[in-house]
């Protein structure tokens, strides 16, 4: 196996010139080859191939090719791809954004943040030496147990955590020695691994060959075989086309020092400290301590200069740790047994692990060199019982001989690792526990640990990787430029709330809007009153609060309040779910179109408000959920606030609308036109659409070991408007367990858009979703089978005959970015350390691959910890559309932020996405209540497939069906 040269003969001589433009595929063609060496006697490098698709190059006209043609890796890459083809036109964006339409400017007012603190660290390329890439392969060869030989990936990644920390640790070391013993000197400070399948170096090491290495002087006869295959790549700091390959070994490179020590624990994508660090931990009492760690990535920014720039993002992450110490004495302290029978009593049950150390990772202590493992369970018999074969001693006894170590507690069951089929058994008192689980930080706090982080990471001077390779990594955080969007006005039914034009643009002083009539009142129907669990002792005890609420709904111009006061009183004890729905089935074949519980509690009584929420989705009748304190029943009145929030839940439930939004002259620059402006986004002609998917918790560290399957569905969340931005609609459904891509999307859109036309009168001319529940990544991949697919978005569309203007805006919810004020005083409130309400970013730390739309929002202030932005990807729109730039993202998912109705402040999403992950954790409740049915298999292959993907389909047709959304004239679920 040899070094590919990627020539291309072009006439005569063999300067390469790469291939023509790919050819049109459903993705678009990929662009042609570009010369990859050049033999021509000149050290100019061949110029690539020129983007795919047709007249435009690269993305334009449609769907393009999705990358240009590579030149040799130590030139420049090839034209095409996101920039187009040179000369052919513009270029293009993802999914067809072609850049010969330019964007119309959008012409929105804001006001000044000043600098803002972003946790990302610029990286320096200008000293950079040429870099080469190898490709590895390594194969474990193991013995089997009827004496044959099995081999593997050993690099396979895991979704075990402990398995993954053990993988990694040992390819690293494993790499190292290799290196070392195939070329006779230490090199590894000039290469570096990625614990998979790619190796960076600044030496052509291989000289153009490739080489099989064999291994077989490593622990438990495992021989490991790697091959190399020569992938030579020169990357210019700024080359766009590459920087995907870029970021991967930039990423691996500022990781080096962390695999090579070993001192950190890999967590789901997060770095933690395996011991103690100064100020690092905290000590929060009953054996747990709080330890910080960092979770990192690469990505290619725009920086100050304008110029595409690598930066380093680095946020912090804090997560409770089980104080080290002996595992059987953990076992005594989370059992509560009173001595060792005891506990052995309790570890006799077969859940008893899962129960006391589902998420707890332990570490052997009697070993040269000690390892961490998952407890599978406990073996049945003690250490001094169970007989290890061919030895024809116990557990007990080897210890003793082998490890001269004996044990306090023999008596007591073995704890047992599973390692794919097979058991080790190790005594509970040799054994250290710990676990994880997330907090918060204030924003002084988070900067402070940010600073204390970076020398940790090993990023400074004495990092030899970042010496070798010429690679700098800048110590303080990169400063950049934010502004702030002004909010909507909200629009009452007698009265619109604009945004104040002074300093403080989205504060709203909302007591303002407790006497205001609504948007669109709704009409209240017959009503009951139940009282769940005696919560109440007298009925009359209601009197006084209903009566408060109808005159405050009047006030609000809702009819039918009289209905409040004299609504029947049921009295409901404890329940089953199907008796719930039964009895609510009882009250609508009554007349009865709203019911009120009242509990003793709300938040807490998690499973009586789930049952709720069932019995309303059997029947078709419309609930809220109400707790006595709320009421004022056996506390403190109820105020003029609770009232206001019960009023704004209610009157959206039950079909009205709270208010609505709208841009006000006084919002735009003197050349713009605000009745335009509420047109094009807020007009009865425009729908938003929110959508999300949830699935199941992530699995434990012992289901993980068991190999437990998943086989909870997961639930689409689907919210969208129809006659305003603010009036919401919405419906879930379920698909197989952790499935991303959204299925029954045209069903559910057919569905969604002949109930827009119902209640507007004709369908919606320009759609705006929201997909939320995907990573950049996953964008890309799904975005179009969404939009595109047989099952689709634009299926439905064309099924009803129209062609309305689409845009998708993929966004990310959870973002690893943290905005920080550069004035904050330290130890103050985080109210006053964070950002205003309404502050975006679309400059410095954005996307700076051409074509790539995005910025980040903070659309509502952070009350608690530290901001934490919204970033928005422009992920989809269709060609007849107009354009949209980073200022349309920022504005619009500010503006949408308000839209919720449940309250005038906004929320951290736009409220379409908010509203629809909140109808996916219903759909899951739901479910839940339902009770869950054996799920299909999804995992066969061969000729089975069709049949098991046709009984899939089936299976979840008739799951939605029994547990259809019938209540879709009103936002329910407020």
């Amino acid at each position: 196996m040899s070094r590919q040269d990627w020539d291309t003969e072009s006439g005569g001589g063999r300067r390469s010139y790469g291939g023509g433009g790919g050819s049109y595929s459903d993705r678009g063609g990929r662009g042609g080859g570009g010369g990859y060496r050049n033999d021509s006697g000149s050290n100019r490098d061949g110029d690539g191939g020129r983007g795919g698709y047709g007249g435009r190059g690269g993305y334009g006209g449609g769907r393009g090719g999705y990358e240009g043609g590579r030149s040799d890796y130590s030139g420049r890459g090839g034209e095409g791809g996101f920039r187009g083809g040179r000369g052919r036109g513009g270029g293009g964006a993802p999914w067809g954004r072609s850049t010969q339409n330019q964007p119309n400017e959008l012409g929105m007012k804001t006001h000044a943040v000043g600098k803002v603190l972003a946790n990302d660290l610029a990286i320096s390329l200008d000293k950079a030496l040429s870099v080469y890439k190898f490709q590895v392969w390594v194969t474990a060869t193991v013995q089997t147990k009827d004496g044959g030989t099995k081999e593997f990936d050993a690099t396979a990644t895991s979704k075990n955590t402990v398995t993954l920390n053990r993988k990694r640790a040992a390819l690293s070391s494993l790499m190292r020695t290799l290196l070392k013993k195939a070329f006779g000197t230490d090199i590894s400070y000039q290469c570096v691994y990625d614990c998979g399948g790619s190796i960076y170096s600044i030496d052509d090491t291989l000289n153009g060959k490739s080489h099989v290495f064999e291994v077989v002087d490593i622990p438990e006869k495992h021989r490991l075989a790697f091959a190399r295959k020569n992938l030579l790549r020169d990357e210019e700091e700024n080359q766009v086309e590459n920087y995907r390959d870029v970021a991967a070994f930039l990423d691996v490179l500022t990781s080096a020092v962390i695999l090579r020590n070993n001192d950190f624990h890999y967590i789901k994508g997060a770095y933690f400290h395996k011991s103690s660090r100064e100020n690092m931990e905290t000590d929060i009492g009953q054996g747990i301590v709080v330890r910080k760690g960092f979770e990192k990535s690469v990505k290619l920014v725009s920086a100050k200069s304008g110029n595409p720039q690598y930066s380093l993002n680095l946020a912090v992450k804090t997560k409770p740790f089980y104080k080290p110490g002996n595992f059987h004495e953990f076992l005594m302290m989370r059992s509560g047994a009173r001595n060792d029978h005891d506990l052995a009593q309790m570890l006799k049950k077969e859940s008893a692990i899962r129960d006391l150390a589902k998420n707890v990772i332990v570490t052997t202590t009697h070993l040269d060199a000690n390892f961490d493992f998952g407890v599978h369970h406990v073996h049945k018999e003690s250490a001094k019982e169970c007989i290890i074969p061919g030895l024809d001693q116990s557990v007990a006894m080897y210890y003793q001989e082998r490890y001269k170590l004996t044990l306090r507690a023999p008596s007591l069951p073995l704890a047992t690792e599973n390692k794919k089929g097979q058991s080790s058994y190790y005594p509970l008192e040799d054994q250290q526990a710990k676990v994880v689980e997330m907090t918060r930080l204030k924003p002084d706090e988070h900067q402070r640990d940010m600073e204390q982080l970076i020398p940790q990471m090993g990023l400074g001077q004495g990092n030899l990787y970042l010496q070798q390779f010429g690679v700098t990594v800048e110590q303080r955080p990169v400063e950049v430029d934010a502004v702030q969007v002004i909010r909507p006005a909200l629009v009452f039914g007698s009265k619109t709330f604009g945004p104040d034009q002074d300093q403080s643009p989205n504060e709203l002083n909302w007591n303002g809007t407790f006497r205001e009539r609504f948007y669109k009142p709704a009409k209240i129907g017959k009503t009951a009153v139940v009282i769940y669990r005696q919560a109440v002792r007298h009925p009359d005890q209601l009197n006084g609060p209903l009566q408060m609420l109808a005159d405050a709904a009047r006030n609000h111009g809702l009819d039918g309040t009289e209905n409040l006061t004299r609504g029947e009183v049921c009295h409901w004890n404890s329940m089953s779910d199907d008796e719930a729905a039964r009895a609510m089935g009882e009250l609508k074949a009554r007349g009865f179109k709203f019911v009120i519980f009242v509990g003793a509690v709300k938040n807490t009584d998690t499973e009586g408000h789930r049952m709720i929420k069932y019995a309303e989705q059997k029947a078709g009748v419309v609930t809220q959920h109400l707790a006595c304190p709320t009421l004022g029943i056996n506390s403190r009145p109820m105020g003029s606030q609770s009232v206001q929030n019960i009023l704004l839940k209610m009157n959206q439930k039950l079909g009205g609308i709270n208010y609505s939004i709208a841009i006000t002259p006084n919002m735009l620059q003197s050349a713009h036109n605000s009745a335009e402006m509420n047109t094009e986004f807020f007009g009865k002609s425009v729908m938003y659409v929110g959508l999300s998917v949830s699935h199941d918790g992530p699995q434990s560290i012992f289901d993980q070991q068991a190999g437990t399957e998943m086989k909870t569905p997961s639930t689409v969340g689907m919210c969208y408007s129809t006659e305003t931005p603010t009036a919401f609609r919405g419906k879930y459904w379920w698909q197989p367990a952790r499935q991303v891509l959204i299925s029954s999307l045209k069903e559910n859109f057919i569905s969604a858009l002949e109930n827009f036309k119902k209640e507007v009168g004709e369908h919606p001319k320009k759609i705006i979703i929201f997909r939320g529940g995907l990573s950049e990544g996953e964008m890309y991949k799904n975005a179009q089978d969404e939009i595109d697919g047989k099952d689709g978005i634009k299926a439905a569309t064309k099924a009803l005959g129209i062609d309305p203007q689409i845009y998708v805006v993929l966004t990310i919810v959870h973002s690893s970015m943290r905005l920080l004020r550069t004035d904050a005083a330290p130890g103050g409130r985080p109210v006053d350390s964070n950002l205003p309400a309404g502050t975006t970013i679309t400059q410095g730390i954005v996307d700076a691959r051409p074509g790539v739309v995005d910025a980040f929002i903070v659309s509502q202030k952070g009350q608690i910890g530290t901001s934490r932005p919204t970033r928005l990807f422009l992920a989809y729109q269709t060609e007849t559309a107009p354009l949209w730039t980073s200022d349309h993202l920022s504005w619009i998912g500010n503006a949408m932020s308000y839209a919720h109705g449940v309250s005038m402040c906004p929320t951290g999403i736009p409220a379409h996405l908010y509203a629809a992950m909140n109808l996916s954790k219903r759909g899951g409740d739901v479910l839940r209540s339902g009770g869950v049915p054996d799920n299909v298999s999804m995992t066969s292959s061969g000729s089975n497939r069709q049949a098991d993907e046709e009984q899939s389909r089936v299976y979840y047709d008739r799951l939605c069906k029994e547990l259809v959304v019938v209540l879709d004239n009103a936002q329910f679920w407020a």
